[in-house]
């Protein structure tokens, strides 16, 4: 299976449901379904490329946490970092789910389809004050 390290945004002990919110991360390395090293670093005060630049130094591979902001994931994909987008869940679950060497795949996809700019109901509102929808 090979050695992972990941950083884990945390929220209390869960995973944060936003990311580039936590004000800390657990960086884990597994080997073999074996935590091999562990450790948790606070983020709190650190704007996104300072954290970034610490992911970088420790090793950090993948990000497994909540929503980002796009500017976020271009600075992972730039620095050769995956992102594991899931729900808010136990951190000790993720680490299981990790150790067994189960894909966090299932994980990253809501399964239905986002719409952009859209707003209240898939319709825009008319601004004109004439209380009608615009379609």
């Amino acid at each position: 299976m090979g050695t992972v390290k990941v950083a884990i945004p945390m929220f209390g002990d869960n995973v944060s449901p936003r990311s580039d919110c936590a004000s800390e991360m657990m960086i884990v390395e597994i080997k073999d379904g074996k935590i091999v090293g562990s450790e948790t670093v606070t983020t709190a005060g650190m704007n996104e490329i300072r954290t970034f630049r610490m992911l970088v130094a420790k090793g950090v591979k993948t990000i497994v946490g909540g929503v980002m902001p796009g500017f976020c994931c271009r600075m992972a994909e730039a620095a050769g970092i995956n992102i594991a987008r899931i729900p808010s869940m136990p951190v000790s679950e993720i680490i299981e789910i990790l150790k067994s060497g189960e894909t966090l795949e299932s994980f990253s996809r809501c399964g239905h389809q986002h719409r952009r700019g859209s707003g209240w109901g898939g319709k825009r509102r008319n601004l004109s004050g004439s209380g009608e929808r615009n379609e």
